[in-house]
């Protein structure tokens, strides 16, 4: 069983949004907004989402190709920690 809550509580904001830009190579910002509003509201308060999101994008952890919305993976992007111990239930 997949343990969000304890992913969010115990990861940081960018191998989070990096795991859900790996799941079917995409994940739209407000899939992210929704997520983070649930689980980890203090990541969205005035703008915060945004400006990790824009800034992993400047780095090129993300791209956005031709869609503005939807985040994919980058040239720089690397398979969290988190992600490769397979913890919280991750298969």
């Amino acid at each position: 069983m997949f343990d969000i809550e304890n992913m969010f509580t115990n990861e940081s904001n960018e191998d989070i949004i990096s795991f859900y830009a790996s799941k079917a190579n995409s994940v739209s910002i407000i899939k992210l907004d929704m997520l983070f509003n649930q689980f980890k509201y203090s990541a969205t308060e005035k703008g915060g989402l945004l400006l990790i999101v824009r800034q992993m994008s400047h780095d090129n952890i993300l791209e956005t190709r031709n869609h503005p919305m939807i985040y994919f993976k980058g040239s720089h992007w690397k398979e969290p920690a988190f992600m490769t111990e397979k913890k919280y239930g991750i298969e």
